[in-house]
């Protein structure tokens, strides 16, 4: 696994450079992948990481599907505070059901204590790659991304998500 110094996206072994921002890619060391979680996660790449945490997919042994496995940043796992943050935000995404908004399978600890949060696995470009390569959308574009951000918000926000 390579990444971009630059933007930490992360990249095949073969890259050398990021293509967004052109930078040099550095070779990348994860303890995580490979490893199994709670008995049925298979840690097998990085799809991304943000300041809280890093995205994993993972293979479900018993159901046998692919998943997103969030796993908290260690420097913050020693914050009680946002320790719980992950947690309570955690289990009310796992509460919400609606097609503009993820499913959260489980949430749990890895193998040495860190929060984790399992969810569905879908394959393609976030939003904001898309915008940098294709801004600006045509307006009836733009007015059906904004209904469905506004879908998955209105349904957050009926179950007491602000």
């Amino acid at each position: 696994m390579k990444t971009c110094p630059k933007c930490q996206t992360t990249f095949d072994l073969d890259a050398k450079y990021c293509p967004k921002d052109g930078e040099r890619l550095i070779r990348t060391q994860d303890d995580y992948i490979g490893k199994v979680f709670m008995e049925q996660f298979e840690i097998r790449e990085i799809t991304g990481r943000g300041s809280m945490g890093t995205v994993y997919k993972a293979r479900q042994s018993g159901v046998g599907r692919d998943v997103a496995v969030k796993v908290l940043n260690r420097s913050l796992r020693q914050e009680p505070l946002l320790v719980q943050r992950f947690n309570r935000e955690a289990r009310a995404a796992a509460q919400l059901s609606h097609p503009n908004i993820i499913v959260v399978y489980l949430v749990g600890e890895t193998h040495d204590g860190v929060p984790l949060l399992a969810m569905e696995f879908i394959n393609g470009l976030s939003l904001a790659t898309v915008c940098e390569a294709e801004w600006p959308f045509p307006p009836e574009r733009t007015i059906a991304i904004t209904r469905q951000i506004a879908c998955a918000l209105t349904e957050a926000h009926s179950h007491g998500i602000v």
